[in-house]
């Protein structure tokens, strides 16, 4: 019987599970290391994801923004022949703005008379210049909403007159 002072001493389990790692020593020096190594591929395709994710909403805003630009200058034109010039020059001037992200000789611009007080104009944009996207195979995105490689927005507007 153990005695120490006329207490007797029990020992309860945390106590005995403090003895046992004291003796075995607590190196815990590896296990960091080990938990990184099956964590990061996760957040790091997350991470890659999300950025990807953010670059293809990027690009569609842009080309949608550039076709409403686009569709916007046509308004004052007289002729189709007209319109399209005017569609053409305000998309290439839209695209340039956006030019590290976005290239204006991977676009291409379409003027279409719906009805004598309506025209639409189409800007499509091929997504194979994006060098960034490429890593969408890896992910196992498609590269737009439709899977195909080539963004397309269309813009109505009505002609100029009353």
């Amino acid at each position: 019987m153990n005695t120490s002072g006329g207490r007797r001493m029990t020992w309860l389990p945390f106590q005995a599970l403090r003895v046992a790692r004291n003796w075995r020593g607590s190196d815990d020096r590896g296990a960091i290391a080990v938990e990184f190594a099956l964590v990061s591929p996760v957040l790091f395709l997350l991470a890659f994801g999300v950025m990807i994710a953010s670059l293809q909403l990027a690009v569609a805003q842009a080309v949608g923004y550039t076709a409403a630009e686009a569709a916007r200058a046509t308004v004052v034109g007289m002729t189709p022949a007209e319109r399209q010039t005017l569609a053409t020059d305000r998309a290439n001037q839209v695209m340039t703005s956006f030019q590290p992200l976005l290239d204006p000789a991977d676009m291409q611009v379409t003027y279409a008379s719906l009805n004598a007080r309506r025209s639409q104009v189409t800007v499509a944009y091929d997504l194979s210049s994006v060098r960034i996207l490429s890593f969408n195979q890896f992910l196992g995105l498609n590269p737009s909403a439709a899977g195909s490689e080539t963004v397309t927005r269309q813009f109505e507007v009505a002609n100029g007159g009353y």
